[in-house]
């Protein structure tokens, strides 16, 4: 295998600067590399078939790209690969909505000061946590945090580099506590799943859900499965109800013959529009039919009960924490 490290070559998405590293895939007789890129935001893989087509997005498809390699790696995917179904799927996504994008860059700058009450200008490392093109654009959203209430801005100490110097306000903290996870001191987890059909896998997806079962509990909590609860509401109401007072939400996007349940899309995005985790799981055959909306999602693909109980175990404690209950295995 040919390796090469060379310094001061270019993302393969923003042409900045960048560490490169690669090797001749002989078998494939493609070249696969390893890309550090600060515009980028960090590190991905990719190859040169990816790298032709990554040279005909446009900045906006570029910019949800990198949205998507922040958001694989905050749900545990270090180094994300890029493939072709990866860049069709950011040129077919929707924009993140304003608010999202200004909400994302306020959650940056409060990780980055030091101290309530300090100085800071605008960074261009910003430009890719808030779905930026350039730095024009973070300010802007910076400006529309200011008129909030979430920035203060100190124009006289303002520099012809970096323009105003900025604080966060305690209206700001106080907005981004309501931007924190969702209900943590609830001890319930909503299962969102597909049943199976009476006639053809219903016993499968049973044995799927004692599995989740089973990894809830032993993580501290108490697993909730709409089929399984007594209700008088309607089914809308109650799912929505149990949402609501949930720690997190897991959501299987296993589908039988008859195609998806729609349902779990719409338990997961509601869930995600509160705040409330959500963690993706998909058996290994139905992945490929999950829709590129949700897919962008890191999910724990599973092939057997066994593996689904592991994994999410693995995944419940490492996103959400060890919960309050005692473990039962």
């Amino acid at each position: 295998m040919n390796n090469s490290t060379e310094q001061g070559l270019e993302c393969l998405i923003w042409k900045t600067p960048a560490t490169v590293k690669w090797h001749l895939d002989a078998e494939a007789y493609i070249e696969r590399y390893l890309v550090n890129s600060v515009r980028a935001n960090g590190e991905y893989k990719t190859d040169s078939d990816v790298a032709n087509v990554l040279d005909e997005c446009d900045d906006r498809t570029k910019a949800r790209l990198t949205t998507w390699l922040l958001d694989q790696r905050k749900q545990g995917t270090a180094v994300p690969t890029i493939t072709e179904e990866t860049v069709a799927n950011a040129e077919q996504s929707l924009d993140l909505p304003m608010g999202e994008r200004a909400d994302r860059l306020l959650k940056t700058i409060e990780e980055e000061i030091q101290y309530n009450g300090q100085l800071f200008h605008i960074s261009e490392d910003w430009i890719p946590v808030s779905e930026s093109i350039n730095i024009d654009e973070v300010r802007f959203l910076a400006s529309y945090l200011e008129s909030q209430g979430w920035l203060s801005a100190d124009r006289e100490r303002a520099t012809a580099k970096h323009g105003a110097a900025y604080q966060l306000t305690v209206e700001g903290h106080i907005h981004l506590s309501k931007l924190k996870r969702a209900n943590p001191g609830s001890t319930r987890a909503f299962v969102a799943m597909w049943f199976g059909e009476p006639d053809g896998e219903r016993a499968s997806m049973d044995n799927a859900y004692q599995s989740m079962e089973l990894a809830i509990r032993e993580a501290g909590y108490d697993p909730v499965r709409i089929d399984k609860l007594n209700h008088l509401n309607k089914i809308d109401d109650e799912i929505v109800a149990e949402i609501r007072r949930s720690r997190f939400v897991v959501a299987d996007f296993t589908q039988g013959e008859s195609g998806a349940r729609g349902g779990v899309y719409f338990e997961a995005g509601f869930a995600k529009g509160l705040n409330i985790e959500v963690i993706f799981t998909c058996r290994k055959g139905s992945i490929e039919k999950v829709h590129f909306d949700t897919r962008q999602y890191r999910h724990i693909v599973w092939e057997t009960p066994e593996e689904l109980r592991t994994e999410l175990l693995n995944s419940i404690r490492a996103n959400i924490g060890q919960g309050p209950l005692k473990s039962q295995q």
